[in-house]
């Protein structure tokens, strides 16, 4: 009886060991690509070995979707000069297409929902793009010092939109009081951060995302109207906004990231609609989730 014990317990520890090692994914090369394949059976395409030029990701390769574009994928491919990304994609990866310096069109696929950190910077000669509805989360740079980016004839009152989406303010040239262009999507990661004379902010309806840091440290900022289509506010969106008083949240809202709202040393109350799935205030205007047994945020 010992004997089995110990067998059973060497067979479980055998087990546990071979669970905890990380999984491995099968890597090859197709044409002018390699690829390897995730978890879920698709494929992420990961480097690009061919002439440049005008090039056309396929939507499968050796019988498997691709469904991404790996981080640094066609980084620093100074011959390409056109990119079409089909529909099968979801992901593009942080740098995807950095510094590809003859870069001039890119065609995103209307399933892309991310858009990673610099995916596109450095792209000098890239001067218009268009980015689908699909679009969900753009990163930190992903246009900066872009053809696009540097036209300063594509900002409006001091702020760059690519298509539905608002990607950044000049801290300099941003006014007092802003409103987000009606049609916009996403608000991006950083986008106003840091924007010290902005004192107040219309969000209106049709933005679903408000990005991470997307308002870190304005530190004027007092009034904040949030339309009722935003669905997500990202990790410290509004955090360290000094003068910022007080913050209506709409029933929209069912995702609320970390510290939100987190150094506001003026902010007396935050106010929840009472329709709101996810989320709950009370008299105090103290944060909760909706049965209040999670307290999110309490108002300096």
């Amino acid at each position: 009886m010992k004997n089995i014990r110990k067998i059973t317990a060497v067979l479980l520890s055998v087990v546990m060991l071979l669970t905890a090692l990380p999984v491995t994914t099968f890597a090859a090369t197709s044409g002018d690509f390699k690829y390897r394949i995730l978890a879920g059976g698709t494929a992420e395409i990961t480097d690009y070995t061919g002439a440049g030029g005008d090039v056309i990701i396929p939507d499968t390769i050796d019988g498997y979707t691709v469904t991404a574009i790996g981080d640094s994928a066609f980084s620093e491919c100074d011959a390409l000069t056109s990119i079409v990304i089909p529909d099968s994609v979801t992901t593009i990866g942080g740098y995807a297409f950095s510094g590809c310096d003859a870069l001039t069109t890119v065609e995103i696929g209307d399933s892309v929902t991310t858009i990673g950190d610099a995916a596109f910077s450095g792209c000098d000669a890239l001067t218009s793009i268009e980015i689908p509805d699909s679009v969900r989360s753009i990163g930190i740079s992903a246009f900066s010092y872009t053809g696009y980016y540097n036209q300063k004839s594509n900002w409006e009152n001091g702020v760059l939109y690519i298509g539905n989406h608002c990607i950044v303010a000049d801290k300099y040239e941003i006014p007092n009081e802003y409103t987000i262009r009606e049609g916009t999507i996403t608000i991006a990661d950083y986008a106003f951060s840091d924007c010290d004379a902005l004192t107040s902010v219309e969000i209106p309806d049709g933005v679903t995302t408000i990005g991470d840091y997307a308002f870190y440290s304005c530190d004027a900022l007092t009034t904040v109207e949030i339309g009722n289509s935003v669905t997500a506010i990202g990790d410290l969106a509004f955090s360290d906004c000094d003068a910022l008083t007080t913050v209506v949240i709409p029933d929209s809202v069912t995702t609320i990231g970390g510290s939100a709202f987190s150094d506001c040393d003026a902010l007396t109350a935050i106010t929840v609609a009472a329709e709101n799935p996810n989320y709950s205030s009370d008299a105090d205007g103290i944060l909760y989730n909706k049965d209040k047994t999670t307290l999110i945020q309490y108002p300096i």
